[in-house]
């Protein structure tokens, strides 16, 4: 404001010293006066601050508009309800999320730890019963139903069936805990057997990058410490049968193997189905056994032998086979499943106790 009151001084100045000086013909035209103040005006620059030449800039503030759209350079999507949700939600969306991005549907990963029990290498007597558990990762866009199976797949099979389902749902990222009950080998060496899971549709599937590797169990039997052949001979002159026989078993029964007849208080074994829909041989008071195999046994591999009161699964245990067992009087004996129609639910076994004086 200032600087404008300055040039109007300067101007009026200026006019009346032409009034003065120019002839009167001038003074008379205004056009001629608004032309000469014109010429003088643009003459002149403004004062500079600082020294040097003037240049313009001229600050546009514009007027604030409503935000309409993503003010981060990021593309603009829709917020993700997490609220009220829950497990099975989450596993769908994951599931979808992975089909729309053209996820393999059947694919599995190696849980931390992959073995949850024995691990590679881990020594073994002939014979011996132990349970193997595998953790996997369901990495794919598909649900592991119960239509979903693991299976045999090559080497050895250590007595189980060629074909386990699963029990349990596993959706897309969750993990399950694969256990299968196994025994080992008569015969000393190194063991291995691979098993892979099996879509309803009949796809093989395993671990890896490209979902094709197995998963495995690696075992080393050891030589188990015999007795000398003169304790041999005199075991078996001085072992006695004290009970043998065959019987049919339905759910709920139990077999006291030390007098063969069903005793629910005193018996050893019961047949039982687990609430899962599992059938299993149980032991009792106890009483203790171990899957022998396709052979029947003498009595001091029975006597000798590793047992546990781990109830076997008889899915994963075939016609014909043998098991040891030391029953709740401490008796040796052998136990021949010689009919197993589950779907009957029908079980016949033979069965052999020894007495040791």
């Amino acid at each position: 404001m200032w600087f404008h009151l300055q040039y109007l001084l300067l101007i009026l100045m200026m006019m009346a010293l032409v009034s003065c000086s120019v002839p009167g013909s001038i003074l008379e035209d205004p056009e001629s006066l608004k032309k000469t103040a014109s010429a003088l005006i643009g003459s002149l620059e403004p004062p500079l601050a600082g020294g040097g030449s003037a240049t313009s800039s001229v600050d546009v503030i514009q007027p604030a508009l409503p935000v309409t759209g993503p003010t981060d350079n990021k593309p603009f999507q829709d917020p993700i309800n997490t609220t009220g949700g829950n497990v099975e939600g989450t596993a769908a969306l994951l599931q979808l999320t992975k089909q729309a991005s053209g996820f393999p549907c059947n694919l599995a990963a190696a849980g931390i730890p992959i073995d949850v029990t024995v691990p590679d290498g881990t020594p073994m007597l002939p014979g011996q019963y132990f349970n193997k558990i595998w953790r996997l990762v369901n990495s794919g866009s598909c649900a592991w139903t119960q239509e979903y199976a693991v299976v045999w797949f090559s080497g050895e099979t250590f007595g189980v069936q060629a074909m386990q389902p699963l029990a349990n749902i596993v959706n897309p990222g969750d993990a399950v805990e694969i256990s299968l009950d196994m025994v080992a080998p008569r015969t000393p060496g190194q063991y291995q057997g691979y098993w892979k899971l099996l879509s309803p549709d009949g796809q093989l599937f395993g671990i890896g990058p490209s979902g094709d590797a197995p998963f495995w169990v690696k075992i080393q039997v050891v030589r188990m410490d015999t007795p000398t052949p003169e304790r041999t001979v005199t075991a078996t002159l001085t072992a006695q049968v004290v009970v043998s026989g065959e019987i049919t078993l339905s759910p709920g029964d139990t077999l006291d193997l030390d007098s063969g007849n069903l005793d629910p208080a005193k018996g050893d074994f019961s047949f039982e189905i687990a609430q899962s829909g599992e059938m299993l041989l149980s032991p009792k008071n106890q009483a203790s056994m171990v899957y022998f195999g396709p052979n029947r046994p003498v009595e001091w591999e029975c006597r000798l032998g590793i047992l546990s009161s781990t109830p076997l699964e008889l899915r994963a245990l075939q016609e014909g086979s043998y098991l040891c067992f030391r029953s709740n009087q401490g008796f040796p004996g052998y136990l021949y499943l010689s009919t197993v129609r589950l779907p009957e639910n029908i079980l016949e076994v033979k069965f052999v106790t020894w007495f040791i004086p």
